[in-house]
């Protein structure tokens, strides 16, 4: 700091005669005050969820778990976008049904998952289109899901420099043409947009939401977390903070295991753990993540040969909590909200919400 800058948060100076300057030493005190203020304001975490099944219908457990969390929003998502053809213009799938007796928090976020090709090949006045049919879309489904209000909405799509173009097109049009000014318009950040920014470009929102899960090679056999792998993280996660977005955080509560044959990666399946591998006269523990089929067999409607492998990845409380100490320091010292993906009984079950609750406080010492 240059010597000029001091006297805004320093010290006062000492002067013989102090009383023709007290107006001037109060104002300086009034500064300094203002600047230990600032700098120890206390840091506010939301807590929050993703629900990403196509009907919402929440459980008494996911019910309760939101309520004795003090989670006031939810990230719902209400539908997909996708094309089954090249030539086929991108179209709502996996449309959100509602069960009208659920539970509904006080804020809800629609939440649209948009693939990549979804966006290759779109004209200029298509992508126009697009983004006039999902806010109309959201719109309709808004009210099926009880929400009077939406103060906000999250585009999720892992953008390419092939698609970004149009992408961005279409969340400029969402947030200038549509959406009121007083609603939030955010979208989610993978790693690599992070690291990346000056490549990948910086979507025209109002935040980001990072995504900081499935960072590994899970395609690789010899990946040993690719949902959670913080050794992986720490080589996207800059120095100091630089995005020019204000970010939020989602941490992952899954779990699944990854199916290889012949050396390839040929399936992911979801909440598979150790307990559904324990029948050793069809599978083989070979370590405390890795498993053989020895018979042929049935798994959930899945068939398996035998030589078939499997790679079990989960999301274990220390390694969240190793998540958060690393990005403690990047993190900006203010609040935000920290999501967990996501809502769903078994994967609560797993984790107290006092346990999510420490994972909160963390980022508020």
């Amino acid at each position: 700091m240059k010597k000029k800058d001091k006297v805004f948060c320093g010290k006062k100076s000492q002067g013989a005669r102090l009383t023709p300057y007290l107006p001037f030493i109060f104002f300086l005190l009034s500064i300094n005050m203002a600047c230990e203020t600032q700098t120890s304001t206390p840091v506010k975490v939301d807590q929050s969820f993703y629900h990403w099944q196509t009907r919402y219908a929440l459980t008494e457990v996911e019910e309760d778990y939101l309520i004795d969390l003090s989670v006031n929003r939810l990230y719902i998502k209400f539908f997909d976008i996708d094309k089954a053809s090249a030539n086929e213009f991108p179209s709502p799938v996996a449309l959100l049904e509602v069960d009208s007796a659920s539970y509904i928090p006080s804020e809800v976020i629609p939440t649209i998952f948009i693939t990549n090709r979804s966006l290759r090949k779109l004209e200029e006045k298509e992508t126009d289109v697009l983004a006039e049919r999902i806010y109309t879309l959201i719109l309709r489904l808004s009210q099926q899901v009880g929400v009077d209000k939406i103060k906000g909405i999250q585009i999720d799509c892992d953008w390419s420099a092939q698609t970004k173009d149009r992408y961005f097109q279409l969340l400029s049009t969402l947030r200038n043409q549509w959406m009121a000014p007083e609603m939030e318009l955010s979208a989610t950040i993978r790693l690599h947009q992070l690291k990346y920014a000056e490549d990948t470009g910086i979507p025209p929102v109002d935040r980001g939401m990072l995504m900081f899960y499935n960072m590994g090679e899970v395609t690789q056999w010899e990946e040993p977390n690719s949902i959670l792998n913080n050794e992986t993280a720490t080589k996207y996660i800059p120095s100091r903070y630089d995005y020019s977005l204000p970010l939020d955080l989602a941490l992952p509560l899954f779990h699944w295991g990854v199916l290889f044959r012949e050396g390839k990666m040929i399936k992911l399946i979801n909440g598979l753990s150790s307990e559904d591998l324990s029948d050793r006269e069809r599978f083989s523990q070979v370590d405390s993540s890795h498993f053989e089929v020895v018979r042929s067999t049935y798994l959930d409607g899945y068939y398996l040969y035998q030589g078939d492998q499997f790679r079990l990845e989960d999301s274990k409380i220390e390694d969240l909590s190793a998540a958060v100490g690393i990005l403690r320091s990047y993190f900006p010292r203010k609040s935000f909200t920290l999501a967990y993906y996501h809502l769903d009984t078994p994967n609560l079950q797993r984790f107290p919400h006092a346990v999510l609750s420490k994972l909160a406080e963390q980022f508020e010492q």
